[in-house]
């Protein structure tokens, strides 16, 4: 705990790195402000302290870190974030903010927009983005002309949403233009000069000479004499690939390819061959542009041998160091000496016309991997630039006169963002050719008079720990951007102080959006580690566990659903189906349908944002993305002991990058230490994958968690990792068979709870009728127990691995007082613990139950549990007549109506069989049938009128009367969640979770009432000729008024 500011003494000043002469002083300092802000206040707050202590710049970049980190968690020692929000970092001022380029906009436009409503830019800037989100066609003009963008042919308009086939709209419909060409022209607007500096430059181990630089008058020449030397070496339209560090050259060859209607191929530096293959196999790549070496912290990293071993394209090999290469090129490969010297004979080498194409062809072809393991090949049209662009000058504050340094790579999304972010804008472009972790990248910085400096937070950690900036000036740069990863707080802290807590602005997007699409602004109030907002245009809502968008002032945690209008997100991929990956599944808003992006986001009080992680099991490590699967492909094969490994990312505790934690099964009779195992994944991964990738923690385990269908389930690994260590409690799992009767069954969890089973009362109710526990007879199960510290509720699922489905479900009431109360199988909540009441058949009196003992909308397949997609075709022959009485098989029902829940009502005229009653155990331990098992039908055969079965109650007290394996399995027991925190954490973590609201938006027919429609509606219906019969209701809860897609039991 970190004391109170008005608690700091002289002791504590010194034990924080000041000398007891620099303590005196800055306690006087201290205590004037502090004095200051207590005159006419009974009670400080924080943030004016905090607002105050920046203004008078009382803490200086050269102060020991442990000293802002004094005051700084000082001044909130008493702040209650669940209460506050997160705790504010910087404050904009009125002044400044009129200042900025949006501000200025703001100020111009805001009144014509907004009218009376429009008071400043800081108190109207919500309102201005939400003007924004629904006016795109009135905000977008304005921003173009803030561009550099200058069209050969202008659009028809600024957006059409006729074709519905495109549900992101059609921007900028039938202009022409090259937007290479835009970022090489001298403008009025941003105002653009030849002499103009366009490009800030040192290579590595230079860093006591001066930093080069090229105007833009020299920068486009260069541009253009690659643009005619492309023309004499491939053919037009071509896809050309570029893996090569980010260098002047990179940037240079980028932009001639575009400029001479070729296609850009961004391949990462940092990629293995084989990556490299993939990318240019997918991309139908014709050549592509590298280096004999890379120089990184003085070492040479060979890269044009991995473009060999990858690829027979032809190569064009620039030296990574000097003018000569220090390699022996193939045959058809060039030097970039013999490549330029293509066009000694053009009368013009350095003038090219450029080839102005339509605003949606593709200029660039970038990657992102997803949880499949494959790289999504992502189109960018000529839009992205101008969406990056656009945001950078609206949340970033980029303008004239500014220098921008990112360390990045053309292979990864920031690259072309920085690239056409600074030229679009007016800005310099500052590109240190080296490692990004040494004094010499910082030391650049400063000379080259960076003021805007983007991060990424693993590349802060680095600094901060090597103190690799003391020493260093770097109070030009007026802000700092971070992206890629997680942002850690105390890092942002050490970061903002470098440079007098100017701000760090969070951005998070994606390569499909060609931006961010939440960001901090500079008219808002930041928070370390927090987005302010939405990034303008682009509006979202964050789904609950139904796919039900949360209200927009409400503090939750979901999923993003973005909406589908966004300028500059693709409409396509190259090697997947771009509405399966984006939109298939995604909810209905407001009659659109939401674009999935991925993310998880938390919504804080005040309204601040902070990315919880990925919805998939997509990783970020280092600020580079990649897939569980591509990691887990390379771990398998690293050792001949490894069965199976799994792969997850973690954040350490107290926030920060992720870090890489492998999880192994080893094959039977193997024995390895865990440090082995490490650096041969270590290994494996590096010289494989990725030299940057790190494996922090490698965890041996006998088994994994799986889902029924064997799909390996990260998420309960993650669940289980509890403040950097493995907690197999949090989730438990085991295989079991059926030859273990389920009191058998429940004696094993009981015993895996600590609990006496002498003292225990075993209520056995079971839902499987007698031919399906022969159809699974001796075949694995799985049971998955989700416990909770604070809750004393066990959630209980039994799935087995063939049918794919809830086989049993079991849930555990244990009284932390004492030792337990009971244990039940077949409940479905609390009430359901009751046996339901029997149905007697009226000719022979016999009991008709259905599998849960209420109303079936199954026909006389009672029998089948809640959610059995039964493969028909695999059903035993010997069970087939029974499972599917009529179907082509045999039977009288169907196997779509086998397939629907068996809790829903009958139509009214509906008659059910009564089917066999499971009443006793067998002498082998197994599940026993009171009737031959091949007849499902008690020996009477009649049939009763579905009324007399009685309906199945409501349990709104616990609704997790049927959740599935995912909801079970991640129940969050280091969340400390409990009672309904705890159900809505495992809805949300549903696989159900994304299904359709459509039917909210709907108005009914019948009583032109929103929120349901003609079939849910609870008013009678009437026609011409009268009453019609009455509404459906929900199968699922059985109540009138809804259906299961909107039903609120969240199943």
């Amino acid at each position: 705990m970190w004391k109170k500011i008005g608690d700091v003494g002289l002791e504590d000043l010194v034990k924080a790195g000041l000398r007891m002469e620099e303590a005196r002083e800055f306690d006087e300092i201290l205590s004037g402000v502090l004095r200051g802000r207590r005159r006419g206040v009974l009670e400080l707050d924080p943030r004016e302290v905090w607002r105050e202590l920046v203004a008078q710049k009382v803490l200086k970049p050269w102060h020991p870190h442990g000293l802002h980190q004094l005051l700084y968690y000082g001044v909130y020692a008493d702040w209650d974030v669940s209460s506050n929000g997160p705790p504010l970092s910087w404050f904009p001022s009125l002044h400044q903010a009129k200042l900025t380029n949006l501000g200025r906009a703001m100020e111009i436009h805001g009144p014509k927009l907004l009218g009376s409503l429009y008071k400043d830019p800081i108190t109207s800037i919500n309102l201005f983005h939400k003007f924004s989100v629904q006016h795109p066609e009135a905000y977008w003009p304005i921003v173009l002309k803030e561009l550099s963008v200058v069209f050969h042919e202008a659009p028809k308009c600024i957006l059409e949403r006729n074709d519905k086939s495109k549900q992101g709209g059609t921007w900028l419909p039938g202009s022409l233009l090259n937007i290479a060409e835009c970022c090489l022209q001298p403008t009025s607007h941003p105002r653009k000069q030849d002499d103009s500096v366009a490009v800030v430059w040192r290579d590595e181990g230079c860093d006591n000479s001066s930093v080069n630089r090229m105007t833009l008058k020299e920068f486009r020449e260069q541009v253009m004499l690659v643009a005619n030397a492309l023309d004499a070496t491939f053919s037009k339209g071509d896809a050309i690939a570029i893996d090569m560090p980010m260098t002047v050259h990179a940037v240079i060859i980028y932009l001639a390819i575009v400029l001479a209607g070729f296609v850009v191929v961004s391949i990462a530096d940092s990629f293995a061959a084989r990556e490299i293959a993939t990318r240019l196999q997918v991309s139908n790549a014709k050549g592509i542009f590298t280096q004999d070496y890379i120089v990184r912290g003085g070492k040479k990293v060979p890269l044009y041998s991995k473009v060999v071993e990858a690829a027979p394209l032809k190569a064009i090999v620039l030296p990574g160091i000097g003018n000569n290469l220090s390699i022996q090129l193939r045959e058809q490969d060039l030097s970039w000496k013999d490549f330029l010297s293509s066009v000694d004979r053009h009368p013009r080498p350095n003038y090219y016309d450029p080839d102005y194409r339509p605003v949606d062809s593709i200029i660039n072809v970038l990657f992102s991997s997803g949880t499949t393991g494959d790289p999504k090949a992502i189109p960018w049209t000529q839009l992205p630039p101008i969406r990056c662009a656009a945001e950078i000058w609206a949340h970033i504050d980029l303008k004239v006169g500014d220098v921008f340094c990112w360390p990045t790579n053309l292979g990864w999304v920031m690259g072309p963002i920085l690239m056409f972010a600074c030229f679009l804008n007016g800005a310099t472009l500052a590109i240190y050719h080296g490692s990004p972790l040494g004094r010499g990248f910082g030391k650049f910085v400063q000379d080259a008079g960076v003021t805007v400096l983007g991060t990424v937070p693993s590349l802060v950690k680095a600094w901060k720990s090597a103190n690799s900036v003391d020493g260093l000036d770097w109070t030009k740069i007026r802000l700092f951007c971070s992206t890629g990863e997680a942002s850690n707080v105390d890092d942002d802290l050490w970061l903002s102080s470098k440079s007098y807590y100017n701000p760090v602005i969070e951005c998070c997007g994606g390569t499909e959006l060609g931006s961010s699409y939440i960001q901090g602004s500079l008219l808002q109030p930041q928070a370390f580690g927090t987005f302010s907002g939405a990034s303008m245009t682009t509006g979202f809502v964050i789904l609950d566990e139904h796919g039900i968008p949360y209200p927009d002032d409400q503090p939750c945690v979901g999923e993003v659903g973005l909406f589908p209008l966004y300028l500059g997100a693709t409409d396509r991929l190259l090697n997947a189906d771009h509405d399966e990956v984006y939109f298939r599944g995604m909810p209905m808003y407001k009659g659109m349908q939401l674009r999935r992006h991925g993310d998880i986001i938390k919504r804080t009080v005040g309204g601040y944002y902070i990315v919880q992680g990925r919805a998939d099991d997509t990783m970020n490590l280092g600020g580079i993305k990649t897939s569980s699967v591509e990691i887990e492909r390379v771990c398998d094969r690293a050792d001949e002991s490894i069965l199976e490994t799994a792969a997850i990312s973690v954040a350490p505790v107290g926030g920060g990058p992720e870090v890489l934690v492998i999880f192994v099964v080893l094959k039977k009779g193997f024995n390895i230490q865990p440090d082995k195992l490490k650096m041969k994944f270590l290994k494996a991964v590096q010289s494989n994958l990725n030299p940057l990738f790190k494996v922090s923690v490698v965890k041996i385990v006998p088994e994994f968690p799986r889902t029924a269908s064997n799909k390996l389930l990260r998420r309960v690994l993650r669940d289980q990792w509890e403040d950097g260590q493995f907690n197999p409690k949090a989730v438990f799992f085991l295989s079991v068979t059926v030859k273990e009767t389920l009191k058998t069954l429940a004696e094993k969890i009981c015993s895996r709870f600590g609990l006496n089973s002498d003292e225990v009362d075993f209520k056995i109710s079971t839902r499987i009728d007698g031919s399906i526990v022969e159809m699974i007879y001796d075949l694995d199960l799985q049971i998955f127990v989700s416990h909770n510290k604070e809750n004393p509720k066990c959630y209980v699922s039994v799935f087995h691995k063939q049918l794919r489905s809830l086989v049993d479900q079991l849930t555990v009431t244990r009284d932390l007082k004492s030792k337990c109360t009971s244990i039940t199988i077949g409940c479905t909540g609390d009430q359901a613990c009751t046996p339901p009441p029997i149905v007697k058949c009226k000719s022979t009196g016999s009991p008709v139950v259905s599998s849960s003992g209420y109303r079936s909308t199954t026909g006389s397949n009672e029998f089948v549990p809640s959610g059995f997609p039964v493969d028909e075709s695999k059903t035993p022959p010997s069970i087939r007549k029974s499972i599917f009485p009529q179907s082509p098989l045999g039977g009288t029902v169907s196997k779509k109506s086998a397939n629907r829940s068996n809790h829903g009502n009958y139509a009214k005229d509906e008659k059910v069989h009564c089917p066999t009653v499971v009443t006793a155990e067998d002498e082998e331990g197994g599940m026993g049938c009171s009737a031959n098992i091949n007849s499902p039908l008690c020996p009477c055969s009649n049939e009763i009128s579905p009324q007399d079965l009685p309906l199945r109650p409501t349990h709104d007290d616990n609704p997790l009367h049927l959740v599935d394996l995912v909801s079970l399995s991640a129940s969050g027991i280091n969340k400390n969640l409990s009672g309904p925190e705890h159900e809505q954490k495992l809805r949300r973590q549903s696989g159900r979770q994304r299904k359709s609201i459509k039917y909210n938006q709907e108005t009914c027919s019948n009583c032109s009432e929103k929120g349901h429609n003609k079939s849910g509606c609870r008013k009678p219906a009437f026609d011409a000729s009268g009453p019609t019969k009455p509404p459906r209701t929900c199968s699922i809860c059985h109540r009138p008024g809804h259906n299961r897609q909107t039903c609120p039991s969240g199943y």
